[in-house]
């Protein structure tokens, strides 16, 4: 299936043949694929490789099929059609979202590049994917539970303290002006935002992992 790519905790190969094609032909149809996903190329040599970035950059979530990623297609033309290995990783800055979630990227990635296929004219024979650093299910188990409880901490810390703030300022007598109150505000919502997203994320992935070690146990 090819090497694990250096430098990445993780990431996905995959082979498709394209029997009766020639590799000019599957080269431009998986660029054209690119361009209409708007992907940066970032090295091209025709018609035997392309290489783009693909995805947003801002995008919080490093597994999901937009988050920022490299995207490799390496094309060979062989007897009777051609064949293409495709290598996914992740940006270095969601390299850290993948170790505990590698289950969801291998879900995701898996889907893009059959996109990608599609796009290149379908193909058949998939090798079967290789999918580096499998998700390791008790200590995702573990992560979202600390995701969970600090969460916990920081919606309810974020309430504790508007609420003690309000107090004080009654027992003070002082009155702040509507945009010093507004300004008082903000930190306060994006705290409580913020609490209430890793409470939210922490749980969910708690479950998908918990309901993996049962079927494993079981």
């Amino acid at each position: 299936m090819g090497e694990k790519p250096r430098g990445n905790p993780y990431a996905i190969v995959a082979k498709r043949s394209f029997p009766g094609e020639p590799a000019d032909a599957v080269f431009n149809r998986l660029r054209q694929w690119l361009s209409a996903e708007r992907a940066k190329i970032v090295r091209l040599e025709p018609p035997v490789k392309i290489e783009a970035a693909h995805g947003k950059r801002g995008r919080a979530a490093g597994w999901a099929k937009d988050a920022r990623k490299r995207i490799s297609f390496e094309v060979r033309e062989a007897s009777g059609g051609t064949h293409v290995v495709a290598t996914v990783t992740p940006a270095w800055y969601n390299a850290g979202d993948l170790i505990h979630m590698a289950a969801k990227a291998d879900r995701n990635w898996r889907d893009l590049l059959e996109e990608a296929w599609a796009a290149a004219g379908g193909g058949g024979g998939t090798y079967p994917y290789a999918a580096f650093a499998p998700p390791e299910w008790a200590a995702q188990e573990a992560g979202a539970s600390k995701k969970h409880f600090r969460g916990l901490l920081l919606f309810f810390g974020t309430l504790w303290g508007m609420f003690s703030l309000i107090a004080l300022t009654q027992t003070l007598g002082f009155y702040p002006s509507r945009p010093v109150a507004q300004i008082m505000l903000l930190p306060a919502t994006i705290g409580l935002a913020a609490g209430f997203w890793r409470m939210a994320s922490g749980w969910s992935d708690w479950r998908e992992a918990r309901a993996h070690l049962r079927g494993r146990r079981g």
